[in-house]
């Protein structure tokens, strides 16, 4: 059994691993990027993350276009609005800049400013929403 060390543990290489919420790292998207340079089984989603994501969307940009088999959508939002759905849709899909990443909400959850979208190409919005999920569950 071949292993290889991730984190504080040892863990199975054949074994696949979605790090939440951007790999629990969006603000720090260099350590993210490494993680998956290295491990080819370690992927991430980008649920509950927007309002890091999106004040550094070159970043962002550049990080799911280098990984774009390795990144998953999941907006972390319980109960599932529209409303949602609709900010994490214009920021992959839009060039929007400066616009709310919590609409409707009085005071955002983590903190005043506004995030600018990352106008992903249609090819890798397709492997983000829908190809790289079915991929890891039908393996």
């Amino acid at each position: 059994m071949q292993t290889d060390r991730v984190g504080g543990g040892w863990h199975v290489r054949a074994t696949t691993f979605i790090g939440a919420h951007a790999g629990c790292a969006a603000e720090d998207l260099g350590w993210v990027d490494a993680m998956l340079r290295r491990h080819p089984y370690f992927h991430i989603d980008l649920g509950g993350r927007l309002a890091e994501l999106g004040r550094q969307p070159r970043a962002t940009r550049r990080l799911i276009l280098d990984h774009p088999d390795r990144v998953l959508f999941g907006p972390d939002a319980f109960p599932a609005t529209r409303e949602a759905f609709e900010v994490y849709w214009r920021f992959l899909e839009t060039e929007d800049e400066c616009f709310r990443y919590a609409p409707g909400s009085p005071v955002p959850p983590y903190g005043r400013w506004d995030i600018s979208a990352i106008g992903l190409p249609p090819q890798v919005l397709t492997q983000v929403y829908t190809t790289n999920a079915d991929r890891l569950l039908h393996q």
